[in-house]
């Protein structure tokens, strides 16, 4: 006997043999039965929110030379035509794109 033959015999032993469990809101029977956790206010879970913020800029302040930063920042920016035509190119086909994804429905 092959092994298909063994799993398709093993299936329909399994059929025969196990109870059927009827689903008839199983998971919202369960659900309901286990204990609900409280929610964090929007208060609370804005001040953890705030309180890790502030944490990881202290240690991003600590650990990384904000001086050699600083120094990578540019002190002088040039805007050349060809920037701004290549902004407004890219603003109208991204302009373009969204109106094509609106009216098409492809979303």
């Amino acid at each position: 006997m092959n092994k298909h033959t063994d799993i398709d015999d093993l299936f329909a032993t399994t059929r025969h043999t196990e109870p059927y469990i009827d689903n008839a809101g199983f998971s919202t029977k369960v659900l309901a039965r286990l204990p609900q956790r409280a929610e964090l206010s929007f208060w609370k879970e804005t001040l953890i929110t705030l309180a890790f913020t502030a944490l990881g800029c202290t240690l991003a302040y600590l650990f990384f030379p904000s001086e050699q930063l600083t120094l990578l920042v540019p002190s002088k920016v040039v805007i050349s035509p060809m920037t701004l035509l290549t902004i407004t190119g890219l603003i109208s086909l991204a302009c373009a794109s969204a109106y094509w994804v609106d009216k098409t429905n492809r979303l």
